[in-house]
């Protein structure tokens, strides 16, 4: 499914969408702080989870196998973490009217506890079974409605990894220690549109988020277009526009210079 071309409307207005049934609500600027220590729980890859036992594991199955063992002897700290920022993302996402837990499944197939989500409205129930597929497509779903780029997963782990490692260095070795903090965006934002930083709250994160990195890359659009310009500084391909979103994927991809230095990079790290 194309979340982007399927939901388009919805994702263009800020709208609740309805998948499955079931009703996903954007999460406001309000309460942007806590969704974003949530959400990370959808975006963990139990393949690059150190733990061997984690690694043929889908991501659904690693959240109920924490769910399972949380406050056991085979628990951790980090694997406790999991099904509280779980359990409360969801109330955040499904809002009124849904509930979801966990139930025994009834395909013998499927092994353990598996999640419902249950919607009453009118007198009517919708319900929703999150298996392993499904669950994939929904997180998905949550994530991009939220402002979440998730472009770079199409990329194999060995690639992030080195990329985000060379940001750091680059980082360090610059000295620029600093970065732009939550607290700074506001600012920027509300100092943009005139108005006060509580004024923002009602907008939805996935609509704060794009015009922020619109307004940070048209400083660095007009920079670019001010030095080639002047003849100072000469590009081998045109600046890219400041409406033009540079993907995750796409800044990665870029970092390596040629198909080679990607062939390498897997060849030797791997």
């Amino acid at each position: 499914m194309n979340i982007e071309k399927t939901f388009a409307q919805e994702l263009a207005w800020g709208d609740p969408i309805v998948y499955e049934g079931i009703v996903l609500h954007p999460v406001t600027v309000q309460y942007m702080m806590y969704f974003m220590q949530c959400v990370s729980v959808l975006q963990i890859s139990p393949m690059e989870l150190p733990d061997i036992k984690y690694k043929s594991m889908s991501r659904l199955q690693f959240i109920l196998e924490c769910i399972r063992t949380y406050g056991t002897a085979e628990s951790t700290p980090f694997t406790d973490s999991v099904p509280k920022l779980f359990m409360i993302l969801m109330k955040m996402i499904l809002g009124e009217n849904q509930s979801f837990g966990l139930i025994n499944p009834k395909d013998h197939r499927l092994d353990g506890k598996i999640i419902r989500i249950v919607r009453e409205e009118n007198g009517s129930t919708t319900e929703l079974i999150l298996t392993p597929k499904k669950f994939e497509t929904f997180r998905k779903v949550v994530l991009i409605q939220n402002g979440i780029d998730i472009s770079d997963e199409e990329l194999d782990p060995i690639m992030r990894r080195v990329y985000y490692e060379d940001m750091k260095r680059i980082q360090q070795r610059t000295g620029n220690q600093s970065s732009i903090t939550d607290e700074d965006k506001l600012d920027l934002l509300s100092l943009h549109n005139h108005c006060q930083r509580s004024d923002l709250k009602s907008m939805t994160i996935r609509e704060y988020t794009l015009k922020i990195d619109k307004l940070l890359a048209k400083d660095v659009y007009l920079a670019q277009l001010n030095g080639q310009m002047s003849g100072f500084v000469k590009f081998k391909k045109e600046p890219r526009h400041w409406l033009i979103k540079q993907t995750n994927k796409e800044k990665i991809l870029s970092h390596f210079r040629t198909e080679d230095d990607i062939k390498g990079l897997l060849n030797d790290k791997g």
